[in-house]
């Protein structure tokens, strides 16, 4: 992983953090005269694919000088297959003039209604090849914005972007809250001790809450406590991530449903959420179905639905 400042002009203290991350500077000036410093007029995605730099590297992190030490700590722990993992909170506004409607639809990219900049991800090297030789070699004649069309190139291309990292606690173990923070003090925890709240509307109101896409949401029931790093846990996730059970289903349950098969059990006592348009569908529906069938134990109705979806 290669670490890539961008700025406008450098100065002493960000030449000093850079040497000490062993990072690059990239810049259109500099009083300084250094070999990590990268003087271009070139976007610095283009400049790096067009000169093949760092063609080792797995990962390229494009950082500005808004970035935080524990970003940058929690960036070199991307936990792997994650394509890109984003500290850039999402704007509003998603089109501009010029013609960028109509470049998206000719290239077959979706209309979003958010987007984060370029700035502040690390990104795995062959995705910033693949979007340099998409979008450079496209965009001619339109007035775009890298940032939007790297959004919606993002979401076109599926790749796998985790962000602003959440956990959701149900109650509040104070030696679960001590173990996030002591192995991943970047999280936002969430606490939630109200009786009346069933879980899957807990779940659905916060992530219809969190504004700062894309991120994720770690549910966990006050059981539960982490030992050790737990980043891996995060490998795979697209969209839900949920642990099977050996619990049989109840079969008055499955009549219910007209199931004429078994399903297999998913705990909702530890559960894993991209949050995406998707994943709210899921849970929207979940609550929903939970308040119909209030005898009918969540984790069945919550099995039922990630069957449905994994099916179909």
């Amino acid at each position: 992983m290669k670490i890539i400042f961008v700025c406008q002009t450098v100065d002493l203290f960000l030449l000093e953090k850079a040497i000490q991350l062993n990072a690059f500077i990239f810049t259109k000036h500099s009083q300084f005269s250094s070999e990590i410093i990268i003087i271009a007029d070139e976007a610095p995605w283009k400049f790096i694919v067009d000169n093949q730099l760092f063609p080792d590297e797995d990962y390229l992190c494009f950082l500005d000088e808004t970035i935080t030490i524990k970003q940058i700590h929690q960036l070199l722990r991307t936990p792997k297959p994650v394509d890109v993992i984003s500290f850039s909170e999402t704007n509003q506004g998603f089109l501009l003039p010029g013609g960028m409607e109509k470049y998206l639809t000719e290239q077959g990219l979706p209309i979003l209604t958010t987007w984060w900049p370029s700035m502040n991800h690390s990104i795995k090297r062959d995705i910033v090849v693949e979007f340099v030789n998409f979008y450079y070699y496209t965009r001619e004649g339109y007035d775009l914005d890298e940032s939007r069309i790297f959004s919606a190139y993002t979401h076109h291309c599926k790749h796998h972007v985790l962000s602003t990292p959440y956990v959701l606690c149900c109650g509040e173990s104070s030696e679960l809250i001590q173990s996030i923070n002591l192995h991943s003090p970047e999280t936002n925890v969430i606490c939630c001790k109200d009786a009346t709240y069933s879980k899957p509307k807990m779940i659905y109101e916060l992530i219809t809450a969190i504004d700062t896409l894309p991120a994720t949401l770690f549910y966990l029931g006050n059981q539960y406590r982490f030992d050790e790093d737990y980043s891996m846990l995060y490998e795979d996730l697209s969209i839900i991530k949920a642990w099977k059970t050996n619990e049989t289903p109840n079969q008055e349950h499955l009549s219910l449903f007209n199931i004429e098969q078994s399903i297999q059990m998913l705990s909702t006592d530890i559960i894993l959420f991209e949050i995406r348009p998707e994943t709210i569908q899921i849970v929207r529906q979940w609550n929903e179905i939970c308040k119909q069938y209030p005898e009918v134990p969540d984790s069945f109705l919550f099995s039922l639905l990630i069957k449905i979806y994994t099916t179909y």
